[in-house]
């Protein structure tokens, strides 16, 4: 068994660490590890975890707290397919909002701009999500001829922040056409082996599930990586958190204003 190690060789305690990484997900156990700062966490989750992905045509699955810790992942994985000359195909994918091409949305808090995205896509509305994913038969169709032409340049893998700018410059036949950009994140993570992602894709039940019905992927076929563990208790808190802020307050004034005026014209 060769694990596709990202480096010549491991550091000190880093190799205890990587065939403690193997025998975990070779087996189907779980791993709690603690380590400091600089033995190479990274590296010696990712190359076991990959190896173990692609003898047996699985996926794993990086979660990370931070967009800015996504780049790590990525290095790593660009070092392997370098070192060991192999092929396969990660997804780096980060929130909706944070992908979005659309101009118009940016600036707004997260409430309003999922409620405004919801409905564009519910009514069918939003040209990058059409052009990128599709409404129709025919939409649909064209859509994946654009993420044909996409994947042409994409490689074996494209940080976020990359893809992002791809999406908004994206061009077919002579014609200017943003997509979107998350729907072509969860599109390609549908055929990749190892999925970048940030804790809420996973920990959180609501968007897991969609998440997976998107990707076509199952846990019972994953290794999950949880990066910087410590800070799951308090994102999960967060994330299962209700507050009230005065702009909510103000959108609901609004509506109920509205509401009012309304009945009251039909009395």
């Amino acid at each position: 068994m060769k694990i596709l190690f990202s480096h010549s060789r491991p550091r000190k305690y880093q190799e205890e660490f990587l065939m403690d990484v193997w025998e975990a997900v070779s087996s189907g156990k779980h791993l709690l590890a603690h380590a400091p700062t600089g033995i190479g966490k990274t590296a010696a989750v990712l190359g076991p975890s990959l190896t173990w992905a692609l003898e047996n045509d699985g996926t794993v699955f990086f979660l990370t707290p931070k967009i800015s810790q996504h780049q790590i992942a990525v290095n790593e994985l660009e070092r392997i397919a370098k070192r060991h000359k192999v092929k396969f195909r990660a997804a780096d994918i980060i929130g909706r909002r944070y992908a979005c091409v659309d101009p118009s949305l940016e600036g707004m808090d997260v409430d309003e701009f999922y409620e405004v995205c919801n409905k564009r896509r519910k009514n069918e509305s939003c040209p990058y999500y059409a052009w990128a994913r599709g409404f129709t038969p025919s939409q649909r169709k064209t859509a994946r001829l654009h993420l044909e032409k996409l994947l042409a340049n994409y490689g074996m893998v494209t940080p976020a922040h990359k893809l992002v700018d791809m999406c908004k410059a994206f061009t077919y036949e002579g014609e200017r056409r943003p997509l979107c950009a998350y729907e072509i994140m969860t599109q390609i993570a549908r055929d990749s082996q190892v999925i970048i992602a940030d804790y809420f894709h996973l920990l959180s039940s609501g968007i897991r599930e969609s998440f997976l019905i998107k990707t076509k992927k199952t846990l019972r076929d994953s290794v999950i990586i949880i990066d910087e563990a410590h800070n799951v208790p308090e994102r999960v808190r967060n994330h299962l958190s209700v507050s009230i802020t005065h702009l909510l307050v103000k959108r609901q004034r609004r509506k109920l204003s509205s509401w009012v005026r309304s009945t009251w014209k039909s009395i």
